[in-house]
């Protein structure tokens, strides 16, 4: 974990070399760490120049971008966690790229995408069969759609975090409602601008119904809850 430190994209290389066996790597807000930095670690499969065969990787706000997405669905296929929060640079083209390769991925991050659109969304949904545990909150510009759509796919997540998206209502949370493997949800929307979260009676309703092993809900500003 070198996380919120001064390292740079060569001692990022450095890391590499001296630990082949290293599966789990955090390199989050590392603002020294470029892009050249970022692709050092993804592509390593690649290129052979490092071993690593990472499980885990945390690649929140730094220089990540669309073409490290390809390159990580080409290198990582069994890659099983990945964040990359609040990376500016990253769109729908990139997320499809992870959906692409990265079949095994059971934990995305993915909060603050400001370029995330419902098209990528879709794809996380529909196309990442071993998903368990997603996180877009923050993901403004997403609605209802992507999570509807998806619905027939047989969805098998046991948890997921949509905070501060407005632009979704009690229609694509009713749908979410019905996966039965759920066990813990997180809805908040802090109160600003007249926001509130589209929590509903009808919801928790469906959630005791088909979510028995739910064990844990956070609900924030979830106005029309009694």
């Amino acid at each position: 974990n070198v996380s919120h430190t001064r390292v740079t994209s060569q001692g990022i290389q450095l890391l590499l070399e001296g630990t082949p066996k290293l599966n789990d790597l955090n390199v989050a807000n590392c603002e020294h760490m470029t892009i050249r930095g970022a692709l050092v670690v993804i592509t390593p499969d690649i290129t052979k120049t490092f071993p690593n065969q990472f499980k885990r990787l945390n690649f929140a706000n730094t220089n990540v971008r669309n073409g490290c997405c390809y390159w990580l669905s080409k290198s990582y296929q069994s890659l099983r966690a990945l964040d990359i929060s609040n990376c500016d640079d990253v769109s729908d083209a990139g997320i499809i790229e992870l959906t692409r390769g990265c079949k095994r991925l059971q934990h995305l991050t993915c909060t603050g995408l400001s370029k995330l659109t419902t098209i990528g969304a879709k794809a996380i949904l529909m196309h990442l069969p071993k998903l368990k545990h997603v996180n877009l909150s923050n993901a403004r510009r997403l609605n209802d759609h992507p999570f509807i759509v998806s619905a027939d796919e047989n969805l098998k997540l046991e948890s997921y975090i949509l905070s501060n998206m407005p632009l979704m209502t009690d229609e694509s949370l009713n749908v979410l409602s019905r996966i039965c493997t759920l066990t813990e949800i997180t809805i908040e929307i802090y109160p600003l601008d007249g926001k509130h979260s589209h929590v509903t009676d009808k919801m928790q309703r469906l959630l005791g119904k088909f979510c028995k092993g739910l064990a844990k809900v956070v609900y924030t500003g979830a106005l029309w809850l009694t």
